[in-house]
């Protein structure tokens, strides 16, 4: 009984020690992974920022670049580095100090866990104090999660609005669907006093999504739509579409229709031969339904270059301010009254090629973009003749943005003094009223850059830039 008892005790006392054994143990990995942690997001730019601070110095900042510079994908990233670079360059338009910047510049080949690894890579090695890129995606977020974790401020140069949602060291400068529609139904519902819309949509993922968000829009603006229409991705011909788009796809269910063929059939019933010329002539002039102001097609040019001559051989006519024109089209088509609409797009639409191929059917209508290089607005042109004097072309959409990313961070380094990294976040958070290439531009608290589009119409075989009657958020 003794030997049992003191059997018991040593298990006891060698469990009690097992136990504070395990609560050491449990307490030194604990330290070692809060230690681990401090490790993955040390961040020897923070460090530099704050010894150079400590000793009064003016630093030369290095900034990072991640692009895809090699494979499919390179001249996209070419023509991004060009506005970059354009714009960390010094010029007579800043009014303050001009400082000296040290671009360094990596290739993600457009793969994600490449883009992550040199990110963190650049950090530790070269002390970039913030990133610009990566531009697509996946690039972006998973450079995204390695820039949140570091604590280094990355403005992304892709158009995913669900960027900034990883953390506060993740921004975006790009153009959105979410601003292209806002823009859009502004205009339509605020300018164009439109209550009714009907929606032509691709039924792909883009087309999907431009179509939820214009439809919420236009109906939280106090719209209405009337139809809604998708169609395959790889249409070719529109003109079934705009049949069943107007009311002609299907006559023997339209009671008009139905009335007045009864009618023919009545009056020529002895008249077989006239009976048949009667009907051919009311299935060419049964008149359209219009019941909508304004189509909304989020498409490609290619495609609305066939959509747009379909709409008018089904008579429905674009609005015009061309009073003689108006005339014509009432007399060609035998009405006292035009049911004129208007045909809105979005940055897809907007190609020379449009006006080439599709010409006056698509006179008056109405998309936006995110840039537009024959805009009056002097940081445009600016940018425009900067860019045509340095790479003798035309800049684009991409590296117009490109440019707004770095001068955008040229604009915080050279007003603000950064001690931590934490302070260029903050102070990025805090950008108001900046004019760019791209227009007039804030970051909201998400780190999302809010600006005003282009809003475009077609004129006369030209393009040509609308005002915006009410600021757009």
């Amino acid at each position: 009984m003794l030997r049992l008892l003191r059997t018991d005790r040593n298990i006891a006392r060698n469990t009690m020690v097992a136990r504070c054994l395990w609560l050491l143990l449990g307490s030194w990995m604990a330290v070692r992974s809060l230690s681990g942690c401090a490790w993955i997001r040390s961040n020897p730019s923070d460090t530099w920022l704050q010894e150079r601070c400590e000793l009064g110095q003016t630093p030369e900042y290095s900034i990072g670049v991640l692009l895809p510079l090699s494979g499919k994908y390179a001249w996209y990233g070419k023509t991004v580095l060009d506005g970059i670079q354009l714009g960390m360059d010094c010029h007579v338009d800043d009014d303050v100090g001009c400082r000296s910047y040290r671009l360094v510049v990596r290739d993600t080949q457009g793969d994600g866990e490449r883009a992550s690894s040199l990110l963190q890579e650049m950090v530790q090695q070269e002390k970039v104090v913030a990133v610009l890129g990566p531009l697509f995606s996946e690039e972006s977020r998973a450079a995204g999660d390695s820039a949140q974790e570091i604590g280094v401020s990355l403005l992304a140069l892709s158009g995913s609005y669900m960027l900034p949602e990883i953390g506060s060291y993740v921004f975006t400068n790009f153009m959105t669907r979410e601003a292209e529609i806002a823009t859009l139904v502004g205009y339509a519902r605020n300018a164009l006093g439109i209550q009714t819309a009907a929606v032509l949509y691709p039924e792909d993922r883009d087309g999907r999504i431009f179509f939820d968000l214009f439809e919420r829009g236009f109906s939280e603006s106090g719209g209405r739509l009337t139809r809604a229409i998708g169609y395959p991705a790889d249409t070719a011909n529109f003109s079934p579409i705009v049949k069943q788009l107007v009311g002609r796809a299907d006559l023997d269910k339209r009671p008009d229709f139905i009335a007045r063929r009864d009618q023919i059939r009545r009056m020529y019933r002895n008249r077989p031969l006239a009976m048949q010329r009667a009907l051919e002539n009311l299935y060419k002039k049964i008149p359209p339904i219009i019941d909508f102001e304004a189509i909304f097609v989020p498409d490609v040019y290619e495609k609305i270059a066939m959509l747009a001559p379909a709409l008018a051989f089904e008579d429905v006519v674009l609005q015009t301010q061309d009073a003689a024109k108006t005339e014509r089209l009432k007399k060609s088509l035998g009405r006292n009254q035009l049911d004129m609409v208007y045909l809105l797009g979005t940055d897809g639409w907007h190609h020379p090629k449009l006006i080439e191929w599709a010409g006056r059917y698509v006179e008056g209508a109405v998309f936006c973009d995110g840039f537009f290089k024959d805009s009056t607005k002097p940081a445009t042109r600016s940018f425009v003749e900067r860019f045509q004097a340095r790479y003798h072309s035309e800049p684009g959409t991409l590296a117009a943005h490109a440019y707004d990313a770095a001068r955008m961070l040229r604009w915080v380094l050279d007003r603000e003094t950064i001690c931590k990294t934490s302070d260029l976040r903050d102070a990025l958070l805090d950008m108001q009223h900046f004019e760019g290439a791209c227009g007039a531009a804030s970051m909201d608290a998400s780190g999302r850059v809010k600006k005003e589009l282009f809003l475009l119409t077609i004129r006369s075989g030209r393009v040509v830039e609308l005002a915006l009657p009410l600021p757009v958020s």
